[in-house]
């Protein structure tokens, strides 16, 4: 992502709308309202809400090797597609799973990009 944003930024010159989900989920209307502004499009109320859907519906993820994933991947969309807006979801003590060492190394191999892409995030 980082060499996407990179390459994009220095071929077109323009300031790019990254968005951090934290702050979204905080100041959804602020936001978006920022969003709207930087891509050009009309901000309208309308965008903070949706309709709550009954039935699930979400992709197969089919990951090698990383069999828990599917799982969470199904949860994240249930909880989107039950709720009707930009709402924190509530952090529940859960019992802290034991990854395989590559996913920490992974994690701490791409930490700097975020790091880095995270100082373009939009502000309020």
């Amino acid at each position: 992502l980082r060499d996407f944003y990179d390459l994009i930024k220095n071929v077109t010159g323009e300031e790019i709308a990254l968005v951090d989900s934290d702050d979204l989920v905080q100041e959804p209307e602020k936001i978006l309202r920022k969003y709207c502004e930087m891509v050009g499009v009309e901000f309208k109320i309308e965008m903070l809400e949706w309709k709550a859907e009954e039935e699930l519906r979400f992709w197969d993820v089919t990951l090698p090797d990383i069999h828990y994933l599917p799982d969470l991947y199904k949860i994240w969309h249930k909880n989107a597609i039950k709720h009707t807006g930009f709402n924190e979801t509530k952090k529940e003590e859960k019992e802290e799973i034991e990854y395989p060492q590559y996913v920490y190394d992974i994690i701490a191999e791409n930490k700097p990009h975020y790091e880095y892409l995270l100082q373009y995030k939009i502000n309020i």
